[in-house]
């Protein structure tokens, strides 16, 4: 895979992705709060090709990757991508259009299933056990373990974006996943960034009714 730790390689390498018609995207959180915290590592899966992993810090800021990614005109492929956007909301980031959720596409498969990936994977043959992000309560480094991880899952979801795919349309749902669930992931993360205006005194309204 490649390496990415700067802005200069970044945009060096981003003039290779122009041509691409679907990319993957693995973020790697540096804690539990997820977006609220900060994202650590980022790896962006290719067709066909070697994955890259990025780094990011003080020299490589999440925003200038974020807003060159998403000017591309392809498919981003994620796992339950809601968090994800709304990190990318918070880096002020525009949201991609067209995107494909293994999460949302696995609960319109098979609502009664888990959704988390691990559990979604193992439906498609594809196993890969979660790395641990924290030792000690202390941030890991980027060891072999999570270079491994992140890599892996990036081509991992290729594979299994496809085959549920496959699945919504065996199963005629595809104006479910295509036009309802996925359009609304954006939404939602947008309503979650920015709250939910309640018109309280209709709600006051509808107790002296009920």
């Amino acid at each position: 895979f490649q390496h990415i730790r700067t802005e200069p390689e970044w945009k060096n390498y981003f003039e290779h992705l122009k041509k691409e018609k679907k990319v993957s995207l693995v973020p790697f959180w540096a804690d539990e709060s997820k977006y609220f915290g900060s994202m650590l590592y980022f790896a962006i899966g290719l067709d066909n090709k070697d994955p890259l992993l990025l780094s990011f810090g003080k020299i490589l800021r999440p925003e200038h990757v974020l807003n060159d990614l998403f000017s591309l005109d392809c498919e981003f492929i994620g796992h339950d991508l809601k968090d994800f956007f709304c990190f990318c909301l918070l880096n002020n980031a525009t949201l991609p259009k067209k995107i494909f959720d293994t999460a949302q596409a696995h609960f319109v498969v098979d609502p009664s299933k888990k959704h988390d990936w691990e559990s979604v994977s193992s439906d498609y043959v594809v196993i890969q056990k979660t790395v641990d992000y924290t030792k000690g309560g202390n941030l890991i480094e980027l060891d072999d373990q999570i270079k491994s991880y992140l890599t892996q899952t990036a081509k991992d979801f290729f594979k299994v974006a496809e085959e549920l795919k496959d699945k919504v349309k065996e199963m005629d749902c595809e104006k479910v996943l295509y036009e309802i669930d996925l359009p609304l992931i954006s939404i939602l993360a947008k309503m979650e960034m920015e709250g939910v205006h309640l018109d309280v005194p209709f709600f006051e309204s509808l107790e002296v009714e009920f």
